[in-house]
């Protein structure tokens, strides 16, 4: 998980830089809290909504693929917390070929 957060980190600071953004500004795009996109911006995020990582990507130029994949590697498993209605959901993702 930390591999994909710092991946997260790096792409959406680099949206930023190359879009002439602030933090405040794309998570107004992105439809996510200033707080949420200081701490991916920061790395001080811990667990990540699905629906955050969608909303992020919808606005850049990445893709969730981009986030939670490894170069060299043909199968990748990553554990991402979900919540929905309150209810939280561990989502196991799988690169294949």
């Amino acid at each position: 998980m930390t591999d994909t957060i710092r991946r997260l980190q790096m792409l959406v600071n680099q949206e930023i830089v190359n879009k002439g953004y602030t933090i405040k500004a794309f998570a107004v795009t992105c439809e996510v809290s200033y707080e949420e996109m200081r701490k991916i911006c920061n790395g001080q995020i811990v667990d990540i909504r699905m629906s955050t990582l969608e909303k992020i990507c919808s606005q850049s130029d990445f893709d969730i693929q981009e986030i939670i994949s490894k170069d060299g590697e043909s199968i990748l498993k990553h554990n991402i917390r979900m919540m929905m209605d309150g209810d939280v959901y561990s989502v196991s993702f799988k690169k294949m070929g």
